[in-house]
């Protein structure tokens, strides 16, 4: 079966690409602001994996990759830390993380964890 690919799906994948790519070099950047531009970073990461997630379900990708299936799910649970912690810093320009961040991870945690026996099951 042939794999066909409509412009949108291209489109979609550009966009995927080029938020990784955006992603990446706002986690490295050492200009600026280094805490809000790493919490912007991992922010983008995480919305073009799940875009990416969402494209290779809709052009039938994940079925010839079965293991990219869910994978973005728990990552959802961290769209609304990251933006927390980007806008405080940003209107602060506080430079250092509090000891109670980590707490914000538990959601997510669990999830993945409760996420683990489907992640490693068989791809049939």
């Amino acid at each position: 079966m042939q794999q066909v690919y409509t412009f949108w799906d291209i489109i979609h994948f550009a966009v995927v690409a080029q938020g990784l790519f955006i992603g990446v070099l706002l986690c490295i950047s050492k200009v600026g602001n280094r805490t809000t531009n790493v919490f912007l970073g991992l922010l983008l990461l995480t919305f073009s994996y799940r875009l990416f997630e969402i494209t290779a379900f809709w052009t039938k990708l994940d079925l010839i990759m079965p293991h990219i299936l869910e994978t973005s799910f728990p990552l959802s649970y961290l769209f609304g830390v990251f933006i927390y912690y980007y806008v405080k810093h940003l209107c602060s320009n506080q430079k250092n993380i509090e000891k109670h961040f980590w707490l914000h991870f538990i959601p997510f945690t669990i999830i993945l964890v409760s996420m683990l026996p489907f992640y490693f099951s068989s791809a049939q």
